[in-house]
């Protein structure tokens, strides 16, 4: 079976590692998997990417052409993405493809009108969403804005008011995009599969709830202080670990909650000489001077490896994000056997069970997450049950062997017409 792969990137940021990951787990179990990106990182010969300077110019500039029309509004989000731009996209591949597979397809790679072109090749098209972007007027979450479930307009994320704007028109035109695609949808977690259910472009389409995988013969627990003086890390700390991919401004991530809790942890745990902070994904913080304990910025990593060895180091793993759908940073560190606190939202629930592989505060509370914290850290015969009951949740659900054949199964009931299970 030959699959085809489009996504805007191949390795960066975490919808477009969830799509190589995908990727490379499909030709390891026999499928003819491609990808073709618009930014390639990677050595891979199965990735593709722009090859002439012309394409290449294209990629690189296309971007921030797509987001032009976001000039007129006040607001502008990051996670806002018009796809307005049309490119031409002649991929040979597209052609031989028994399936084609959408990812995160925003930043000027893929037009609306783009996706609509794929229905004449006569394809299948499994859309695999990694956010909220494919179902409403332009924003990758939705928020509390329920507007998608009828028809946006007036989008608060643009600060607008009225009922025409630029996020209606968004959404009319995929509305007629998708009218014609032979579309099947792919959700890592049971809140986004939700999401589509009710939002008016895409409820009648077969949904599929999938989780995204990784290999857990590299993110698996290593011996903490061996782990540890790889990087030189104290062997007597507690350290308590937090990742920013998009650095610490990214209020989506809430970097704001963590620095209350770990404020408020101060006050409530015993031995906080004892604990450590450890960032990565970023360099710096303008406020790193106040928290309560010693702060060490790892900075970015780039390679699975070291990311495994630094999981390994931490006692507890820390995302107090305000809405996401399967992050791979919780994945990852249940897969290296370290316990996870995060706020209950989104997909998170599919992954941290409450007290029994981590601990799930309420969303938005700082108290609860640095009680959960200190739950964590307080019994360390607990936590190492808890990073247990981690390793084993991600054997279970997330190996790349349960990946791929999940997708395979799918693939080939539609491609055969037998039925899909809806959400």
């Amino acid at each position: 079976m030959n699959i085809t792969h489009l996504s805007k990137y191949d390795k960066l940021g975490g919808a477009a590692i969830a799509a190589f990951r995908l990727h490379m787990a499909l030709n390891k179990a026999g499928a003819q998997s491609a990808m073709v990106v618009d930014m390639k990182t990677c050595d891979d010969p199965s990735v593709h990417g722009p090859e002439s300077l012309k394409g290449m110019f294209a990629a690189r500039n296309s971007g921030h052409l797509d987001r032009l029309p976001l000039k007129f509004y006040a607001r502008k989000e990051p996670l806002f993405h018009p796809a307005w731009a049309r490119r031409r996209m002649n991929f040979p591949l597209l052609k031989n493809s028994d399936i084609i597979n959408l990812h995160w397809t925003t930043g000027g790679f893929m037009s609306i009108g783009n996706i609509a072109s794929l229905a004449k090749l006569g394809k299948p098209v499994v859309w695999t969403l990694h956010d909220m972007w494919a179902f409403t007027g332009g924003c990758h979450y939705a928020g509390e804005c329920g507007k998608y479930k009828a028809a946006c307009g007036a989008c608060p994320q643009l600060g607008s008011s009225r009922a025409g704007d630029l996020s209606a028109k968004v959404f009319r035109r995929k509305k007629r995009a998708y009218a014609d695609l032979n579309l099947h949808i792919v959700t890592p977690s049971g809140w986004l599969g939700n999401r589509v259910k009710d939002s008016a472009l895409l409820s009648g389409r077969p949904v599929q709830i999938i989780p995204n995988g990784l290999d857990t013969g590299v993110f698996k627990p290593a011996e903490k202080n061996t782990a540890r003086s790889v990087f030189n890390f104290p062997e007597d700390k507690k350290i308590i670990l937090f990742g920013a991919a998009g650095g610490t401004s990214d209020k989506r991530k809430g970097f704001r909650y963590l620095f209350e809790a770990i404020n408020r942890l101060k006050e409530i745990a015993s031995g906080q000489k004892d604990y450590m902070l450890l960032i990565f994904g970023a360099g710096h913080s303008k406020g790193n001077e106040r928290f309560p304990f010693e702060t060490v910025f790892a900075g970015a990593l780039s390679d699975e490896v070291s990311m495994s060895v630094l999981y390994s180091c931490a006692d507890v793993f820390v995302l107090p994000s305000l809405g996401d759908n399967l992050p791979n940073t919780i994945m990852e560190s249940m897969a290296c056997g370290t316990p996870v606190a995060a706020f209950d939202v989104g997909g998170v629930p599919d992954m941290v069970e409450h007290m029994k592989n981590g601990f799930l505060a309420k969303y938005m509370d700082s108290e609860d997450l640095a009680q959960g914290i200190k739950w964590v850290l307080e019994d360390e015969r607990r936590r190492q049950a808890l990073g247990e009951a981690a390793r084993e949740k991600a054997l279970e659900d997330y190996s790349m062997d349960v990946l791929a054949k999940s997708y395979l199964t799918l693939y080939e009931s539609i491609t055969s017409d037998r039925p899909n299970r809806k959400v």
